[in-house]
């Protein structure tokens, strides 16, 4: 029973370095805990981040559909290597 609790209450941690082509790269760090998803997209041009604010209400409601409950989500310019350690 112990164990089933602690998966129950795992929190995952996943961060991706996305490469966008012409548009640049973008870093994305999610946080799931249960159904809960944090979002944080940080992108390396004024161009991507547009774009990525464009998408990010399908995004949300394709997570939602998906039984995901998304408690923040943000898309800012900049961060993008400096959040990211190969």
């Amino acid at each position: 029973d112990r164990k089933d609790n602690e998966a129950q209450h795992a929190t995952w941690h996943l961060t991706m370095l996305l490469d966008i082509g012409e548009f640049g790269e973008a870093l994305t760090k999610c946080k799931l805990n249960s159904e809960d998803l944090q979002l944080d997209i940080y992108t390396s041009s004024e161009a991507l981040k547009i774009r990525v604010l464009e998408f990010l209400p399908l995004l949300k409601k394709r997570l939602d559909s998906l039984g995901l409950n998304i408690i923040s989500s943000q898309c800012q310019l900049g961060g993008v290597r400096c959040g990211f350690s190969q």
